[in-house]
C-alpha cells in the first residue's frame, strides 16, 4: 500500500521530464512569440479601420458617383479621383473576409507550431523549417495588411478632402 505513493511520484517525474524544453526549442518559441507578436500589432491596426465611416463613404461614393456630369471639366476630374477612391474601396471589401481569415489562419499555424515544438513532435530542422515558412507568410501578410490599412486611411483622407472642397452632396448633384 505505501508503494502508490511512489508510483505517482515516479509518474509524475516522468511526465514532467518528458515536458521539458530544450535552450534550442525556446529560442524558436520565442521567436514564435514575436512574430505572433508583430501580427497582432498589424492586425490590431486593421482592426482600427473605421468601418463605419468607411461604408457610409463607399454607399456616398456608389449611389451618386453614376448621376455626376461629365460634361463640365472640373467635375470630371472629380469624378476621375472618386471614381478611383471607389476602386479602392472595392478591392477593400472585395479581399476584407479573406485577409480577416487569413489573419485566424497564421494565428493558428503559430499556435499549432509552438504546441508541436512544446510537445517536441518536431525535430530542431522541422522547426527551422515551419518557422521560416510560417515568417515568410506572416510576413508577406503583414505587408497586405499594412498596405490596406494606409491605403484605406489615404483614400478616407482624399474623400474627405475633396468633399469639403467639392461638396459631394446629392443636392448639389440634383442641381446639375
Amino acid at each position: 500500500m505505501k508503494l502508490k505513493p511512489l508510483y505517482y511520484i515516479t509518474g509524475l517525474l516522468m511526465l514532467v521530464g518528458s515536458c521539458t524544453v530544450t535552450d534550442k526549442e525556446l529560442v524558436y518559441l520565442d521567436k514564435i512569440d514575436k512574430l505572433g507578436n508583430a501580427l497582432d500589432s498589424v492586425a490590431l491596426q486593421y482592426y482600427a479601420i473605421d468601418t463605419n465611416k468607411f461604408f457610409y463613404v463607399n454607399n456616398l461614393i456608389n449611389r451618386n458617383l453614376s448621376r455626376l456630369s461629365t460634361k463640365d471639366t472640373i467635375l470630371s476630374d472629380t469624378v476621375k479621383i472618386y471614381a478611383s477612391i471607389q476602386k479602392s474601396f472595392k478591392r477593400f471589401i472585395s479581399e476584407h473576409d479573406l485577409i480577416l481569415d487569413e489573419i485566424k489562419y497564421s494565428r493558428n499555424q503559430l499556435h499549432s507550431l509552438r504546441k508541436d515544438i512544446r510537445n517536441g513532435k518536431i525535430n530542431e530542422m522541422q522547426m527551422e523549417k515551419y518557422f521560416q515558412e510560417e515568417k515568410e507568410a506572416v510576413s508577406i501578410l503583414m505587408q497586405k495588411i499594412s498596405f490596406n490599412v494606409q491605403n484605406i486611411a489615404f483614400q478616407l483622407k482624399s474623400f474627405a478632402q475633396m468633399n469639403d472642397s467639392v461638396g459631394f452632396d446629392s443636392s448639389r448633384i440634383e442641381n446639375r
